[in-house]
C-alpha cells in the first residue's frame, strides 16, 4: 500500500472517530503502524528529545568558533560649537588552547544524543509491542467470534437431534435439558465475544494513537511467525536501546570526568579589536585604534573542591560501568528467555492442530454413531466437548505464537520503522 494510501485511510478514521460514526474502516498492519508514527504521544515527546539533544550537540560545536562582537557610538557635545562623534568597533577573540574544556562538551552533547536516541528507539519498541499486541488481539477477538458462531450453530443442531430422539423416546430428559444448557452457553459465548471484539478495537485504536473507536475491519489473519534467528545473542544485546542507552550515559559520564579535571588545566585566549570615529556617519578617520593580546588563565588554588569533585565523577563512572554490565547481561538473558518462549509457541501451534485435527475426525464419527444410536449421550457430549476446547486452544495457540513474537521483537528492540 503507498503512504499516500495509508494516510487517506487513517485520516478517514479520524474523521469517524471525531464525528462519532459508527462505520467498518478496513485497515491492516501498515496502516495502523503509520498512524501510531504520527499520532502517538509517547513518540512525538521522544523525537522532541532528540531534536533538543542535536541542537545541543551544534550548540557545543559552537565554542570551537571565534566570538565577534560589534559595538556602535554616538555622542553630541555642546558648547561654543555643536560637535558630533560617531564610533564603531569590532572584537574577536578565539581559544587557542580552550584547556579540557571544548572537546569534552562535545563528546558529553554527542553521547547524551545517543542516549536519547535509543530512549527513542526503546519508545518505539514499546509502542510496536503494544500495538502488535492489540492488533493480534483484535485478530483473535474477530476469530473467536467467527468459531463462537460456528459453535453456536452446531449446538443448535445439536439440540435439535436430541430433542427429536427425545420425542421418539430413545433420550433421556436429562440429556435433553443439558444440550439445551450448552445451546444457551454457546448463545451467551457469542455475545460475550461480540462485545471483546468492541473493547480490542478499542485498545487497538489506542495503540494508535487515536481518542476514539469506530467500528474496525481489520483485514489481516494470523501468520505463524517462523522460528527466531541465529542465538548470539550477546551481539544482538549490544544494538538493543537499554544497552545503547547504558553505554551513552558512560560515555557522558567520562566526559563529565574530563570537565571536572579542566579546573587543573590553563586556557589560553587570544583577542583582537578595532574601531573607527569621527564627525560623520560613517567615520572615515584612518586613526582609528586597534590592540592585541594573548592571555592565560591559570587555575592556582580553589580549597580542594576540584579534587572531591573528580573523585565523586570517577565513582559515577565506576557506577555506570557496573550498571552497563548489569544491563548487557540483563538482555541477553531476556532474549534466551524470548528465544526460548517463541520457539515453544510456535512448535504449539503444531501440536494443538494435530489434536484439532483428531478432535474434528473423532466429532464426525460420534455425531454418525448417536444418531445412529450406536454411541450414547455422554460419550458423545465428551467428544463434542473436546471438539470445542480443541478449536478454542487451537486459536489460541496462533494468537501467542505472534504475540510471542512481539516480545521477543520487543527484547530486541525492533521499532515500528524495521
Amino acid at each position: 500500500m503507498s503512504l499516500a494510501r495509508a494516510c487517506a485511510l487513517i485520516l478517514g478514521i479520524e474523521i469517524a472517530a471525531s464525528a462519532g460514526v459508527a462505520r467498518a474502516e478496513a485497515i491492516d498492519w501498515s496502516m495502523c503502524v503509520a498512524s501510531a508514527l504520527n499520532n502517538h504521544p509517547a513518540i512525538r515527546a521522544e523525537k522532541e528529545s532528540v531534536r533538543s539533544a542535536e541542537a545541543a550537540l551544534r550548540s557545543s560545536r559552537a565554542t570551537y568558533l571565534p566570538d565577534v562582537d560589534g559595538d556602535l557610538g554616538y555622542s553630541r557635545a555642546h558648547g561654543s560649537s555643536t560637535k558630533d562623534d560617531y564610533t564603531y568597533g569590532v572584537t574577536a577573540s578565539q581559544r587557542i588552547y580552550p584547556g579540557l574544556t571544548d572537546m569534552p562538551e562535545v563528546a558529553k552533547s554527542s553521547a547524551e544524543l545517543s542516549a536519547a536516541r535509543a530512549d527513542l528507539d526503546a519508545v518505539m519498541a514499546s509502542v510496536r509491542f503494544d500495538l502488535k499486541s492489540a492488533f493480534t488481539e483484535v485478530i483473535h477477538a474477530r476469530e473467536t467470534l467467527t468459531l463462537a458462531e460456528n459453535i453456536a450453530a452446531r449446538r443448535r443442531q445439536n439440540v435439535s437431534l436430541v430433542q427429536a430422539r427425545f420425542d421418539a423416546g430413545r433420550e433421556h430428559k436429562g440429556s435433553h435439558r443439558r444440550a439445551a444448557a450448552q445451546g444457551g452457553q454457546a448463545d451467551f459465548e457469542l455475545r460475550q465475544a461480540r462485545r471483546a471484539l468492541r473493547v480490542a478495537n478499542r485498545k487497538l485504536l489506542r495503540a494508535m494513537g487515536l481518542d476514539a473507536a469506530p467500528d474496525l475491519s481489520v483485514r489481516d489473519s494470523f501468520s505463524v511467525p517462523l522460528s527466531p534467528p541465529g542465538r548470539d545473542l550477546r551481539a544482538m544485546a549490544e544494538v538493543t536501546p537499554a544497552v545503547r542507552q547504558a553505554r551513552s550515559n558512560l560515555e557522558a559520564s567520562n566526559a563529565d570526568l574530563t570537565l571536572t579535571r579542566r579546573e587543573f588545566s590553563p586556557v589560553v585566549t587570544a583577542t583582537a579589536s578595532t574601531d573607527r570615529n569621527g564627525g560623520s556617519w560613517p567615520p572615515r578617520s584612518t586613526s582609528g585604534d586597534w590592540s592585541g593580546k594573548v592571555s592565560a588563565s591559570i587555575p592556582i588554588f580553589k580549597g580542594g573542591q576540584e579534587k572531591h569533585d573528580v573523585i565523586a565523577a570517577e565513582a559515577q563512572i565506576g557506577r555506570l560501568n557496573a550498571g552497563l554490565r548489569n544491563t548487557r547481561e540483563q538482555t541477553v538473558l531476556d532474549l534466551e528467555d524470548r528465544h526460548a518462549g517463541l520457539a515453544d509457541a510456535i512448535e504449539n501451534v503444531d501440536v494443538r492442530q494435530g489434536f484439532l485435527d483428531a478432535a474434528v475426525l473423532r466429532a464426525e464419527i460420534a455425531q454418525a454413531q448417536y444418531t445412529s444410536g450406536l454411541l450414547s449421550f455422554d460419550d458423545w457430549d465428551i467428544i463434542e466437548n473436546d471438539l470445542i476446547s480443541q478449536q478454542k486452544v487451537a486459536l489460541a495457540a496462533r494468537r501467542d505464537a505472534v504475540l510471542a513474537e512481539a516480545r521477543w521483537e520487543l527484547a530486541l528492540g525492533k521499532g515500528l520503522e524495521q
